[in-house]
């Protein structure tokens, strides 16, 4: 049965103080990243779809001048296929229509004059993973959650109960691919932890999912994958305490290279999970 998303229990208060971690005045462009893989209106989907698979999940898309049109993600691409809303824009010619087809347009830039302090303001309002950063209104580089939780040097006294989203969305292990798919592109969650009698036995990200479709060579035929959702899960699963200190997780997560992390009890029992985006709320 499926668990039921819980408004975020979370203590009053901050403790996550970005000036622990970061000066007011040091720039965005100390954090950002200027290896950026980007890519064209005109590109084909099944081209940009090599990149994600490759490690890049959002992709920037750019004009002919360099400025910034869009970004396309890992999710844009399995909603396309079949398990969200633009599906509606899927016809016969499949993967190899454009990146225009399927983009988020309305896209909003950091710049390259503004410092951390607005940036981590402009993530918090905008809650998007990674946004654009322009210098005379062409894509000169990216910033995104990880850069700014990578900020999180050494313990902050704060504990990962604190600010954890608990009563998380969970699946069971038996539900088949394409209906996680379409949870995962119709509702407000990046990734799911799939569980047996309350315990983590993997997770499973739009990543996961189109990686496996790659393989089998079944982009096209999504509406038809009914094989269970364990068949294809990450079961290399990290975990937190709800005890342990907030940089704890972001090491975690650093060394997994993942966004979020199961927070278990000392029974095993999943009582919650952390985000990169849960940090950045609670930072201040």
């Amino acid at each position: 049965m499926l668990g039921f998303l819980r408004k975020k229990q979370k203590e009053a208060g901050c403790g996550l103080f970005l000036r622990n971690f970061a000066e007011p005045q040091d720039s965005i462009l100390k954090i950002a990243s200027k290896e950026v893989v980007a890519c064209s209106e005109d590109d084909r989907i099944i081209d940009v779809l090599a990149s994600m698979l490759s490690g890049v999940r959002r992709v920037p898309v750019v004009g002919e001048q360099g400025e910034v049109k869009g970004i396309v993600s890992a999710t844009d691409v399995l909603s396309f296929i079949g398990a969200g809303d633009k599906s509606k824009f899927f016809t016969n010619t499949g993967l190899s229509a454009t990146v225009k087809k399927i983009m988020e347009g309305d896209v909003n830039c950091l710049t390259e004059t503004d410092s951390i302090p607005v940036v981590l303001e402009f993530f918090k309002m905008n809650g998007k993973p990674i946004h654009p950063v322009t210098s005379q209104k062409k894509l000169h580089s990216v910033v995104s959650e990880t850069d700014i939780v990578n900020l999180v040097s050494k313990p902050t006294g704060v504990s990962v109960s604190r600010i954890m989203s608990a009563k998380p969305i969970v699946i069971q292990e038996d539900y088949p691919v394409r209906d996680v798919a379409k949870m995962l592109c119709r509702g407000p969650y990046r990734r799911l932890p799939v569980v047996n009698n309350g315990v983590v036995m993997g997770i499973v990200t739009p990543y996961d999912i189109l990686s496996h479709l790659n393989r089998n060579e079944t982009l096209n035929t999504l509406a038809f994958e009914s094989a269970p959702i364990k068949s294809i899960m990450n079961k290399d699963v990290a975990y937190v305490s709800p005890d342990a200190d907030v940089y704890d997780a972001v090491r975690t997560m650093k060394i997994k290279k993942v966004s979020g992390l199961p927070v278990v009890d000392e029974d095993a029992d999943l009582v919650g999970m952390i985000s990169k985006r849960d940090i950045i709320e609670a930072m201040c």
